[in-house]
């Protein structure tokens, strides 16, 4: 999908407000990325794919679903193990969640620079879902506080797809599963 037509396409779900939709468009987009693999290349697949993972935790979020998403935010990780990008500046030594996600920094490599050959940033590998770790905080302090006030009153309609189903339209377009 080019990127106007997915930056239209993502704000018109956000602005109607139809974040079931929204997960189950990027569901289906999902299924047909992987069906289009070789058509893609390696790079552009990649792409495609770490783009929908974000935006189908992106809708649980916007829809309140923070059980969902958490359990789904799992499902995504343990099913991407071949998804990082390398990150600058960031060892993870200094946050244990964000360690958990890096592959093996670079070690030792760093770019000199200037007269006094100042060692650049350092460069690690981290699973794409790195960028989403301050977000998963969120929402797991969210799910926390609905469980503490207790049990939401009968008239908030639960819609969408369940979780298990999700997690299963997630397995079918898994790598491993095309």
């Amino acid at each position: 999908m080019a990127e106007p037509t997915w930056k239209a396409v993502w704000a018109v779900i956000e602005s109607s407000q139809a974040y079931d939709d929204g997960l189950e468009l990027g569901l289906r987009l999902l299924r047909a990325t992987g069906a289009h693999r070789d058509t893609l290349g390696s790079r552009a697949y990649a792409s495609s794919r770490i783009r929908l993972y974000r935006s189908i935790l992106a809708m649980l979020e916007k829809a309140g679903r923070w059980e969902a998403y958490l359990r789904i935010w799992d499902t995504i990780l343990a099913q991407t193990g071949d998804l990082y990008v390398t990150v600058k500046g960031r060892s993870g030594d200094d946050n244990g969640a964000f360690a958990a996600l890096i592959r093996h920094p670079s070690a030792g490599e760093s770019v000199e620079r200037g007269l006094y050959r100042v060692p650049g940033p350092l460069k690690v590998e981290a699973h794409f879902l790195h960028a989403q770790l301050s977000r998963k905080a969120v929402v797991a302090r969210r799910l926390a506080a609905e469980r503490e006030a207790g049990p939401a009153p009968p008239s908030i309609p639960v819609g969408g797809l369940p979780i298990e189903e999700i997690e299963q339209r997630l397995a079918e377009a898994a790598p491993s599963a095309a």
